[in-house]
């Protein structure tokens, strides 16, 4: 299933029939052209690296995997802190202090998630901190019975009812005052033992009571081939795959929070599984009853083998056709431009109009640096986002200069310069000299830079040049006619400066809804300068290259947080505000003229600009868009992949995935640093899961279900792969000029 279709629009047309507010810089100047030009389509089409490897019609990949692709379930007798992704943990909801040696726990409305591997009596226990007043209204929700506590002495006791059954289990603690924990532990808890080991080549030996889940998703009419040899097994093991698509029950514990309610079936099946049916999540389950003390289960590469339709073949064969590679291609980057706010605009909305526009793109990071790697590179970053790039990924600008383009890179945002490794492979690579003008004024100094350089050009010379300007990032300090029409009506003299930016983020500051207003206003204000400044270079452009032979690509490396939930500027949140981007390509004559509501995302802007100049790089992990913009069927993998983000400057770092409207946050961060966001946006929670096409804004967390399961093993899979190896380059000091840099524009603040 395709997710998204291209949708044909005529020239002079803004979204949702909004009248054209202006015609480019370049104008209609190429109507009369042939249309597709096309182009250079090689054998550049690369999947996704969540994709198998297909052959002879049908992919194997193993069941399970040793980087975390998997839910392990045992009855551990603690409670875990949040941070832990293990299945007896303080879940949502608890806010965590040191006190010397010890950490105190804090709620009045916290979730806690318990595994039952069988059916019995059992108990609760919450170890209060000894100074802690003891609630005099304090209840347990546990299923849809309201639980009153048996003690109220030093620890606060519950009995889980037994009907609740096998499985995983959210339960709530709700208190009309704040309760502090210092422990949990559910008591009587199986043996646990080893529990569980994956070996290199997929085998699976468990050891001890457990349970070992994969969920998986199914494609309609796609057929499904579980095979597990087993080694050592006996009827203490046991394996299950449920054949119909899962559907969880869902319940609300109240404040908007909803959970589900899952448990395992008890019947065994053989060893071999076919599945053939509508399109949704599967699980297969292997389960290990401990009744002697060394008792295990060897699974013997437990793997998994898809085979795809013939539809799905035809539609992988891409057509290698001829074309003509532009004579200059810029890559345009507006810093922190949210996706929202292109139908603002009039040179940016004009270039979408005449070009191809994505409307659910996204960035994988929501900061500069490690977005800007992952574009130059193809490879997203789960950990040291914000050291330089190292020498052994080939960059974007090697691609191009292998290809015979002439490169340079122009941008005054220290991130995107030589110091931080993302300038090689460019010829040169210029930051803008300093202004003293009393508003912000970066692109108009940078576009300077670049029109410079092209002068140095001869009629021979196809080029890359990468644009970054910083617009509409902070300050929100716009001309003074532009401020003035941005905030006209706003009762509120507050400024967008960074200072007081970060005095919002930090709570020194607290705007009311007009204050909110301004500042609003005025970051908009900051990308209308852009804007008309952007008109301009397209002139200068214009002046030395015809339409047809410039692909000029507009996009962000992150959004912008506006107050959506609670906090400002950019880097603490995987929020859809700080990841939801532009993207444009514009094209005259050589791409189809329409718009694309398919998810894509900044590899994927990488993959295809390789894929026009025919690059033998690959797109590694990125998916080429050329077949969309030539008016053709998405490539397949466009529906089916994981899209993955990270916040990896953290410490810790803060992780999402996200398949059509599921979308996982898992905020783990350091220490007890857990949850997203800072100052008073900060959030406790540890996991978010949302449902976009119901809660496209990110309000109600809807942690538990078969959906939240398979994406959570996905992305815990993800973190795994890449926190092995890093290899990034070195760390050093900054220098003094590079630092102030940095600080005003309100980086190294955090922490």
């Amino acid at each position: 299933m395709i997710i998204g279709e291209v949708q044909a629009t005529g020239r002079g047309a803004g979204q949702d029939g909004r009248p054209d507010r202006g015609t480019p810089a370049w104008g209609n100047a190429s109507r009369g052209l042939p249309r597709r030009l096309g182009f250079a389509l090689m054998a550049v089409m690369a999947a996704c690296s969540t994709q198998s490897t297909r052959q002879g019609g049908s992919a194997e990949e193993p069941l399970f995997s040793g980087n975390g692709g998997y839910s392990l379930l045992t009855e551990v007798r603690t409670l875990e802190l949040p941070s832990s992704s293990g299945s007896n943990r303080f879940l949502n909801g608890w806010r965590a202090r040191r006190d010397g040696d010890r950490v105190v726990l804090s709620t009045m409305r916290g979730t806690i998630e318990v595994t039952n591997l069988e059916s019995r009596p059992r108990r609760l226990t919450l170890r209060l901190a000894p100074e802690a007043t003891i609630p005099a209204d304090v209840e347990l929700v546990v299923g849809d019975q309201l639980v009153a506590p048996e003690s109220r002495e030093a620890d606060l006791v519950f009995s889980l009812p037994p009907e609740i059954g096998t499985g995983r289990h959210v339960l709530e603690i709700r208190s009309t005052e704040m309760l502090r924990v210092l422990a949990g532990a559910v008591t009587p808890a199986l043996d646990v033992g080893a529990a569980v080991a994956v070996t290199e080549n997929g085998s699976v030996k468990q050891e001890g009571n457990s349970v070992v889940a994969r969920h998986f998703w199914a494609g309609e009419g796609d057929t499904f081939l579980v095979s597990i040899a087993e080694n050592d097994a006996s009827e203490r093991c046991s394996v299950e795959v449920d054949e119909q698509p899962i559907e969880g029950r869902r319940r609300t514990l109240g404040l908007g929070r909803t959970v589900y309610e899952y448990s395992f079936r008890e019947n065994a099946s053989p060893d071999a599984f076919r599945s053939t049916g509508q399109e949704g999540l599967r699980r297969a389950t292997l389960r290990l009853r401990n009744s002697m003390p060394d008792a295990t289960c060897l699974w013997e590469r437990p793997r998994l083998v898809r085979s795809k339709t013939d539809t799905e073949a035809d539609r992988q064969q891409e057509p290698e056709r001829e074309g003509l590679s532009p004579r200059l291609v810029v890559l345009y980057v507006l810093d922190a431009m949210r996706w929202d706010t292109v139908d603002e605009t009039h040179t940016i909305l004009g270039l979408a109009q005449e070009g191809f526009r994505f409307d659910r793109h996204r960035s994988v990071a929501p900061n500069t640096l490690p977005s800007t790697k992952a574009l130059m590179t193809g490879r997203v970053w789960a950990q040291q986002g914000g050291v330089p790039l190292g020498p052994s990924d080939p960059t974007l600008g090697e691609a191009f200069r292998e290809a015979g383009y002439r490169t340079a890179l122009f941008s005054n945002n220290p991130y995107v310069s030589a110091r931080f490794g993302v300038a090689r492979g460019f010829d040169q690579a210029s930051d803008a000299p300093s202004s003293d003008l009393p508003y912000h004024d970066d692109a108009n100094r940078v576009h300077r830079l670049a029109t410079d350089w092209l002068e140095t050009l001869t009629d021979d010379d196809r080029a890359f040049m990468y644009v970054h300007t910083l617009h509409p990032h902070n300050p929100y300090s716009p001309p003074q006619d532009i401020e003035d029409e941005v905030t006209q009506g706003i009762d509120s003299d507050m400024g967008g400066d960074t200072r007081t930016l970060l005095d919002i983020q930090k709570g020194k500051l607290r705007p009311d809804q007009d204050d909110r207003d301004r500042v609003a206003a005025l970051y908009l204000g900051g990308l209308l300068y852009n804007d008309r400044e952007l008109e301009s270079f397209l002139k200068a452009l214009h002046e030395r290259y015809m339409p047809e032979e410039v692909l000029f690509v507009v996009t962000s490396d992150h959004g912008e947080e506006l107050f959506e939930h609670r906090g400002v500027l950019h880097g603490y949140t995987l929020y859809e505000e700080a990841l939801r981007v532009p993207l444009i390509f514009h094209w005259p004559g050589n791409i189809e003229n329409g718009r694309f509501d398919g998810a894509t995302n900044t590899l994927d802007v990488r993959a295809t600009l390789l894929n026009v100049i025919g690059s033998l790089q690959g797109g590694r992990g990125g998916i080429s868009l050329t077949s969309v913009l030539n008016g053709g069927r998405p490539h397949p993998a466009l529906a089916d992949r994981i899209h993955f983000a990270a916040a990896a400057s953290l410490r810790g770092g803060i992780y999402s995935a996200q398949r059509g409207p599921s979308k996982l946050i898992w905020a783990p961060r350091r220490g007890l640093r857990w949850g997203v966001g800072t100052g008073p946006a900060r959030n406790r929670d540890i996991e978010y899961f949302f449902d976009l096409h119901t809660d496209g804004t990110e309000q109600v967390n809807l942690v538990g279900g078969w959906d939240y399961l398979w994406l959570r093993e996905e992305l815990m899979n993800w973190v795994g792969e890449r926190l092995v190896s890093t290899d990034d380059g070195d760390s050093q000091p900054l220098d003094k000029k590079t630092e102030e840099r940095l600080r005003a524009l309100g980086y190294l603040g955090g922490e």
